[in-house]
């Protein structure tokens, strides 16, 4: 396989497995509040899938590391379909908040499957065949794809539940999910990764995990960017799923399906913007101390370590000002579009509500393909599945507690008022991600494992 097919088969994954999922993006708030739910409980539901992603997401990630990437998403897909059949079972009988609540777990269990896995799965293959491209804009491409496949699917979800009824996106939903695990079968294989064999199944998980946390949380590099994300993971969780009832109370049409579903398509399309707008972002990137370099980002080595496994044993560490400038660009993303959040809940204006809606997921977008290439950087391949696993763990124990802290408070005060919480809330990030930028103290663990230009 070429690296060009291992791109394009990973574009594939993403199209077709967000395609599908996003269905139910544009009106699954409505589709719960019309469950019998109150605001309250429906954000306790969505913070009891984070809950969910938070206890499986190092054992999934560790699956991945240890039997193999492709596994870890034929059952991310095998579960999705299971829980989409289970919510739509539970809207129709109008079931209480606990069977909610379990059922979101168990959807955030099927999530946990592919976060980690596909972004290792894409960084493995591409080092393996000797790919010459930037992680950076290969990312950048998977957003672009995520984006357009968001647009489709959750416009399309809104339409449908407009001329039918809440469920039936859900069934579509399911049957879209067969047709991505159809593909993942036959597509998808583990290229420059081998399984480790396994003596002990507790004693290997246990090795992995320790190990990911020694190049997670202990390498200072790493470290400040993951624990940031509990403060923008949260509120953008929040920000999305509130503003399909939000932005219908502005419309003054509360059963307008199809609006939702096009708020949620506004977001997908920001999604496209800031997936084209990342590799221009990376022209502020420095290979040297504050002299303008490359504008390629980080760059996989030309030719495959030998062995067709890992990354270099010997890598070239990247200067400072790199790696700077990201967290750099990463600090004032989140300023920015904190203000935009604020702006979100202070308008009156339906289509001025939507735009900054576009802006604030444009700011998202731009910078998810830069956070994940410094990610990826800072990790060994080894490891890499469950250190992404553990950063989105971290990330998702945020949504734990902010999601339903904002929907109490929309409760109480309204949509709009919350909305001012969550730029409070997503400023604080600024901070932690500041402490990246300071020296660490360079050891061999701490050195970027995949930089050459």
């Amino acid at each position: 396989m070429t690296a060009e097919r291992v791109l394009r088969t990973y574009l594939t994954l993403v199209a077709v497995s967000t395609g599908a999922s996003s269905m139910i993006w544009g009106i699954n708030t409505l589709f719960l509040l019309d469950a019998g739910l109150g605001v309250g409980q429906t954000f306790a539901a969505n913070a009891f899938f984070t809950a969910g992603m938070v206890l499986f997401e190092v054992p999934t990630g560790v699956v991945a590391d240890l039997i193999g990437r492709r596994v870890s998403y034929l059952l991310g897909t095998a579960t999705l379909i299971g829980t989409t059949l289970l919510y739509l079972w539970l809207w129709r009988v109008h079931a209480g908040f606990w069977w909610w609540a379990l059922v979101s777990a168990l959807l955030g269990l099927g999530f946990t499957f592919f976060s980690g896995a596909t972004e290792a799965w894409l960084v493995d293959g591409l080092h393996a065949t000797g790919y010459e491209g930037s992680l950076d804009a290969a990312f950048a491409k998977g957003q672009v794809a995520n984006g357009v496949a968001m647009l489709g699917g959750s416009i399309g979800g809104g339409v449908l539940a407009q001329f039918t009824n809440l469920g039936m996106p859900y069934v579509v939903r399911a049957l879209l999910l067969v047709a991505t695990f159809a593909v993942a079968w036959r597509s998808m294989r583990d290229i420059g990764f081998t399984p480790k064999p396994r003596a002990s199944v507790r004693s290997e998980m246990t090795a992995v995990v320790r190990s990911s946390l020694h190049h997670g949380l202990r390498n200072q590099r790493v470290r400040w960017v993951i624990l940031a994300g509990p403060f923008t993971a949260g509120v953008s969780a929040y920000g999305f799923y509130a503003a399909q009832p939000y932005l219908l109370h502005l419309y003054g049409h509360t059963t307008s399906y199809a609006v939702a579903g096009l708020a949620a398509g506004a977001v997908a399309t920001a999604q496209i913007a800031g997936g084209l707008t990342a590799p221009h972002l990376t022209r502020l990137f420095t290979r040297t101390g504050g002299t303008p370099g490359p504008a390629a980002g980080v760059r996989l080595p030309a030719q495959p370590a030998p062995g067709g496994g890992g990354l270099p044993a010997q890598p070239a560490p990247e200067r400072s000002g790199g790696a700077d400038q990201r967290v750099g660009v990463l600090m004032g993303a989140i300023v920015v579009s904190g203000v935009v959040i604020a702006g979100i809940g202070l308008v009156t204006s339906f289509w001025v509500a939507m735009g900054l809606l576009i802006v604030w997921g444009t700011m998202f977008a731009a910078t998810t393909p830069i956070r994940q290439a410094y990610l990826n950087t800072y990790i060994p391949s080894e490891q890499r599945a469950t250190v992404l696993s553990f950063d989105n763990l971290v990330g998702s124990a945020g949504g734990v507690v902010v999601q339903p802290a904002l929907g109490r408070a929309a409760d109480v005060w309204g949509y709009g008022p919350a909305y001012l919480v969550c730029a409070v809330v997503q400023i604080l990030a600024v901070p932690v991600l500041g402490l990246a930028r300071r020296k660490p103290v360079e050891t061999p663990d701490a050195e970027p494992l995949a930089l050459r230009a």
